[in-house]
């Protein structure tokens, strides 16, 4: 009796909520898999019977550990290539980054040379 029990009605909503949220949401879940034969820098690491190649990037200030093999998010997929740890996916189209945005600069006297 206990494992037929009805859920309530408060928990009915909020499942319906949420379901309705994530059909709204943008499908940003496109993903790349990552071979070994494409992967040009990493580390060896044996993995039961087999070797694979790891490599760690860092994107939006988290490191990614990216095993050969592996199915990652298109964020990393473009740290991959912008660090030249891997062979570009033909026919994958990537935006040019401004190198201008997004980074920031500091301005020191002492290293303009105009001691005041």
């Amino acid at each position: 009796m206990f494992f037929r029990r009805k859920k309530p009605t408060w928990l009915k909503n909020l499942l319906k909520e949420q379901e309705m949220k994530e059909a709204q949401a943008p499908q940003e879940t496109e993903t790349f898999l990552i071979e070994r034969e494409m992967m040009l820098k990493g580390a060896d690491v044996p993995r039961g019977n087999k070797i694979v190649k790891q490599f760690a990037v860092m994107v939006n200030g988290s490191v990614h550990v990216v095993t050969s093999g592996d199915r990652v998010s298109r964020a990393v997929y473009e740290a991959l290539l912008e660090a030249n740890a891997i062979i570009p996916i033909p026919g994958v189209e990537v935006k040019q980054k401004n190198l201008a945005s997004g980074t920031f600069r500091i301005e020191d006297e002492t290293l303009s040379g105009e001691n005041g």
